[in-house]
Order: structure tokens, then sequence, then C-alpha cells
């Protein structure tokens, strides 16, 4: 059965970013960089690739360049997440 997405409103909240900037994003394609989604999860953007190195939180798309990107959704998800374990 396939996860229903969430809605813009949903993302926003567990973000922490204002619905317009998650709407923007998501008419975009949904992608963030690795920068900003170290933002997200506030910590060090290199601490985001060491993550994906290791099998952790790794990113959705990596570019013929070597960038990583990560879906919106993706780090929602591992916030809500760590969210519950905590």
């Amino acid at each position: 059965m396939a996860k229903e997405k969430p809605s813009n409103k949903e993302l926003s909240e567990v973000l922490d970013i204002p619905e317009d900037i998650v709407a923007h994003i998501q008419d975009s394609g949904g992608y963030i960089s690795t920068g900003v989604a170290a933002q997200l999860l506030c910590i060090n953007p290199q601490t985001l690739r060491n993550w994906g190195e290791k099998g952790g939180l790794v990113p959705d798309r990596i570019l013929a360049s070597g960038h990583r990107r990560y879906l919106l959704t993706t780090i929602a998800d591992y916030i809500r997440k760590e969210r519950v374990k905590e």
C-alpha cells in the first residue's frame, strides 16, 4: 500500500518552516540540498554526508556532479521518527 503524501501544512509543522516555503519546495520537485537538509536537522552538513555514507539517512538523489539531494518528506519523516524516540 502506498504511503499517503503529507500535506504542506503537516510538513510545515514538522519542519518548523513557513507553509509557503514548503509549497515552493514541493512545487519545485521537493528536493533540497545537503546544506538545507542539515539546517532543518540542526546538524553540520558533513555529519549528514557521513550518515549517508554509513547507510543512515541516505540522499534520495545524487546528481552527476556528486551533489546530494534529499526530499523534504524524507527529512520530515526522519524528524518524526526521532521525536517518537524522545
